[in-house]
């Protein structure tokens, strides 16, 4: 798997470890992938459209 480095400000770090707390995801790279899925998922339907 490749790495990714990203820079995030401090509110927005603390409100990815939030959802990364309640939502049940096991690390902050499963929340980002997980949010990466659903825009790819989400362009696919606009194209589709």
């Amino acid at each position: 798997m490749s790495r990714i480095n990203i820079s995030l400000p401090e509110s927005m770090k603390a409100f990815v470890e939030e959802q990364v707390a309640q939502g049940g995801y096991g690390s902050i790279s499963e929340y980002l992938q997980n949010l990466i899925t659903q825009d790819q998922k989400r362009k696919m339907q606009e194209h589709i459209e």
